[in-house]
């Protein structure tokens, strides 16, 4: 799948330290997602774990789906 995420509001409260409940892992993926990144290009990055990270981050909202990028 070559859908892309994007950081929501909430996301970016997340990194902004406004909130608690975020874990280095997620951190790490939240800060990749721009919006731009593909998520082959996230599995890539991260391994194939990384599709359980963002099902977590969208469950809380704080990604989204944007698009699809081309490979």
């Amino acid at each position: 799948m070559n859908t892309c995420y994007a950081k929501t509001r909430e996301g970016l409260a997340q990194l902004s330290g406004l909130s608690e409940g975020l874990s280095p892992r997620h951190r790490h993926v939240l800060l990749l997602c721009n919006g731009k990144r593909s998520l082959v290009v996230l599995r890539e990055l991260l391994g194939p774990e990384v599709d359980a990270d963002i099902g977590a981050l969208r469950r809380r909202g704080w990604v989204r789906p944007v698009g699809s990028a081309m490979l």
